[in-house]
This record gives C-alpha cells, structure tokens and sequence, in this order.
C-alpha cells in the first residue's frame, strides 16, 4: 500500500482538480464522469492518468474523488479516508464506505429483467448466485420478492457450499448441469453479470440443455463484448453506467461547494434490456397461442400486418385470444406484436449501419417517427442514441473526452 499522506489539498479555485478511481473498471462509468468534468471544468485524473495505481496519485492536487468500493476496509478504501477531501462511492456495499453513494438501482434492474421472462412466458425462475457480495445478495433476494407475487415458481441456487480450489469452475459446471436437468422445463435463469454466461452454456453442453429452448438466459450489465461476441448472444438489462458515472461526478460537484451530503443513497434507474438469443423464445403449451405467435414471428416485419389479421389466421374466436394472450404473456395481441417489431429494431441498430428510415421499414414500422416514438416510449433513447449507446464511443471521442476535461 502506497503512502498517500503526500497527496495534496488543492486551493480554492474556480477549477476543480478531481480524482475518478474506482475498484471495479467501468468505461462507461468513467465515460459519465468525462461528461460531467467536460461541463464542469474539471481537472480530470481518470483511468488514462492513473491506471489504477494509487502511487501515480501521491502528488496530486485533489479537490474531490469519484471512487467505487467494494467489501470491507480496502488499500482503495483507506486512500479515500486519508485524504479528508468530499468522496462520492459509486458501490453499492454499504460494507464498504460510509461516504454519500450513488448506486444502481438493483431493483428496478433485477425487476426489467423478471418481467422479461414472465412476458415470455417463462413460469420457473432462478438467479444464479455464487459470490458472497452484498450486490447480489440484494439483486437475489429482490427476484425472489418479484416471482413471490406471480404465479411463477422460483428455485434457489447457491454454490456458495462449494470448496474452494482449482477445479471450483469445474464444479459449479457440473453441479448446475445436474440442477439445470432436474428443474422443470422450459427455465428461466437470470444472471447477477454479463460474464457468468459461460458457467451456464458449459453446464447445458454437459446436461444436453439447449439455450433458449431449455434454459431461457438473462443478465444484467449489457456489456457489449461479453453480450454480442460469446458463443451465445446475451440478453442483458442496460444498467445505465454512464448515468451512474454522470449522477456521482454531479453529486461531488455539490459536496466540493459546500453542499450537506444526502443522508441516502440516489438511485439509477436502468435504461433498457436488450433482446438477444438466449431469451429469444415464448414458452406456452397451448397450441391457439403458439400458432398466433408463430403467425405473428413470420409477419411481424410487413408494417401492414394488424391485429386483425392475427385474428383471422387463428382459429379461435377474437375475445379468446385476446385472454390467452393476456393470461399466458401478460400483454395483449398489439403489444406482443410492437414488442416484436422493436426487438428487430435493436437487432438492426446494433448489427447493421442501416440508417433509420430503413430500420423502421424492415423492422416493420409504419415509417420512421412511428419508430421513434415506440421506441422512445418503451426504451427512453431515441433509436440513433440506442446505436451509439450501444456501439461504444470510440477510443478516438475517448481521448478527446479526456483532453477536452483537462484544458
């Protein structure tokens, strides 16, 4: 542990000299910061300036610190205490710090996600839990509450009794092999993050389990190299780092003028979920319902398409499936059908440069302010800030993002 009692107290000045350095690397986190430091006209040391090494720091001047701690008392930890300076903690371990926090709201997060699976007809549900950190025994607990007032079944499991040792991925791939096959079918499994996903798909390979048809996934962070690069396209909540990083870097700025920190947390919201294969399925026994659905998979994208041509392709009368689609998804006939239309949407903002009157076209939208208002309304971005959002900036804005906070 590096000896900070070197880091020194900026003067008063109209510029703040500001420390972003948290536990956990987040860009999009540090990008939010950025965006505030820009508008502020910080003196930013973030990640480029310091790479995570509290040594590069002794001799800064510092203002204020954006930092995100985790479990009990921390080098990072003790570094924020010895320099006496206002410190919001983007962490959600209240173990952690005692410091004014800013945190995701894990559950709204966690409840994005539950009432993905429930509209796609999923009625068994487990969270996969194998850490002891408060996080997800928060976002644990705040899925079981949510499936309590359903009528869908939740299923504990836990690997937290495994031994510890070199094989201990081997043994969670294998005991969840042997859950996964004893649990009824079809399953739906709700990840704390993004990077859990390959205990799952090793564990279906080793229990003949296929994804979604078996086990219906969803994640919560939407990290774009982990969500569209694995060898299973993730369905994942956007947490709204950037935000997060944006609220934290905007409460400091109130702390460093002599605000009285808030009492309680503030909250993030999440943004959005992204639909991708793992959970690109509905689950009914019924076989009216499955052919409506089928019938509205293969029409969808005809903007023409209505809910009476559903109907008319049904064999059932229109108030009967009308309730079956209330009763087996939750949601009415038009609703599925804009739903479907707006996954495709996304499919095409993130996998092709098609500008957006297109999108809207082959997705099958009217044109494109129908688009845009739907999918505005039911994922608060326009579809051009969802592409951007979703593409990452480039390393090329991320430098010019550092350099414009820092002159």
């Amino acid at each position: 542990m590096a000896d900070v009692r070197g880091t020194q107290l900026r003067p008063q000045s109209k510029r703040k000299n500001v420390i972003y350095f948290p536990a956990w690397i987040d860009i999009e986190s540090e990008f939010g910061v950025l965006d505030y430091a820009r508008k502020a006209g910080w003196f930013l040391h973030g990640l480029a300036s310091h790479g995570g090494n509290i040594e590069a720091l002794r001799n800064q001047l510092a203002d204020g610190l954006v930092t995100m701690l985790f479990g009990d008392q921390t080098a990072l930890g003790r570094y924020a205490d010895q320099l006496q300076i206002p410190v919001v903690d983007m962490g959600s371990d209240a173990r952690a710090s005692n410091y004014p926090k800013v945190v995701q709201d894990d559950h709204a997060i966690v409840a994005m996600g539950a009432q993905h699976l429930l509209e796609r007809g999923i009625r068994h549900i487990t969270f996969l839990k194998h850490r002891s950190i408060q996080q997800q025994q928060v976002r644990e607990q705040a899925l079981r509450a949510i499936i309590a007032s359903t009528e869908a079944t939740y299923y504990p499991i836990d690997f937290g009794a495994l031994r510890h040792g070199s094989d201990r991925m081997i043994q969670k791939q294998k005991l969840l092999a042997t859950l996964l096959q004893e649990l009824p079918k079809p399953l739906g499994v709700m990840l704390n993050y993004d990077k859990d996903l390959p205990v799952v798909t090793e564990a279906c390979q080793l229990a003949g389990l296929s994804i979604p048809n078996d086990i219906v996934v969803t994640s919560m962070g939407n990290n774009i190299a982990l969500c569209e690069l694995g060898e299973m396209p993730l369905t994942s909540v956007d947490v709204n780092h950037r935000l997060h990083g944006y609220r934290a870097a905007e409460l400091l700025d109130r702390l460093m003028h002599g605000e009285t920190p808030p009492t309680e947390p503030m909250l993030i919201p999440p943004s959005h979920l992204v639909v991708r294969r793992s959970s690109d399925m509905y689950a009914t026994a019924n076989t009216t319902l499955q052919a409506a659905l089928s019938f509205l998979a293969d029409n969808a994208s005809d903007p023409s398409v209505n809910v009476d041509d559903v109907v008319r392709a049904s064999p059932s009368s229109r108030r009967k499936l009308y309730s079956l689609f209330q009763h087996e998804l939750g949601r009415g006939i038009s609703e599925v059908l804009t739903d479907m239309r707006l996954e495709e949407a996304q499919h095409l903002l993130l996998d092709t440069d098609l500008k957006i009157v297109a999108v809207a076209h082959q997705a099958g939208f009217s044109g494109h302010a129908s688009l845009v208002r739907t999918f505005t309304r039911k994922t608060g971005l326009t579809p051009i800030a969802f592409r951007r959002r979703a593409q990452g900036d480039s390393w090329r804005q991320y430098n010019a993002l550092y350099h414009a906070a820092r002159v």
